[in-house]
């Protein structure tokens, strides 16, 4: 999905699991003139989310910046009632190409991370659009498609149990978590450790 930077709005959709409530930090890497706002974040800059919520992330450029930029966004990082980890995404633009913003490709949140035993992948999948869960190492070598298919419009959570395809523990290291569905893919890193 693509929007224009001026006044841009990108909505982010938020399901906690099992009806639970999860706190949503928000951080920004943005380059001079330009700012972003979530509505309803509190001035910790955060915001409480229960059950499910949709975030609208607006950025505005200052009228007065004309010249070509570099890439950034906001990284939105989701934790549980007792301050766990849940997961992150990104949502970001890039005016040196379009002036546009990009929305984070439906959403994917993995945890545990690290994860010693196993990884839970949720994502987000389009009806009616092919999808794909792949595990790369940090060379972008396939270790386990994880699935693949043609999924409804729904939120899917898939578990990684630390195997690659021939059923050999993966080492401890950085892996990917590379989600397509249609032409879009978003990657999350996830630490493994023994």
């Amino acid at each position: 999905m693509e929007i224009p930077i001026l006044g841009g709005e990108v909505l982010v959709p938020i399901v906690v699991e099992s009806g639970g409530e999860w706190r949503v930090e928000m951080s920004s890497f943005l380059p001079s003139g330009v700012t972003a706002r979530i509505a309803g974040l509190d001035p910790s800059g955060s915001i409480t989310v229960r059950d499910s919520a949709t975030l609208s992330v607006q950025f505005e450029r200052n009228e007065d910046v004309w010249s070509v930029g570099p890439p950034g966004g906001v990284l939105l990082v989701a934790y549980d009632a007792d301050g766990e980890y849940v997961g992150d995404t990104e949502v970001l633009f890039d005016w040196a190409e379009s002036e546009t913003v990009i929305a984070p490709e439906r959403g994917m949140v993995v945890g545990p991370n690290p994860a010693g035993a196993e990884c839970t992948i949720g994502f987000q999948t389009v009806a009616g659009q092919a999808f794909e869960v792949s595990i790369l190492d940090v060379g972008g070598r396939l270790v386990r498609r994880l699935a693949s298919g043609s999924g409804p419009d729904a939120w899917m959570r898939l578990r990684w149990n630390l195997r690659d395809s021939a059923g050999r523990m993966a080492p401890p290291g950085i892996y990917l978590a590379k989600l397509r569905v249609g032409s879009a893919t978003t990657t999350r890193r996830i630490v493994v450790h023994k």
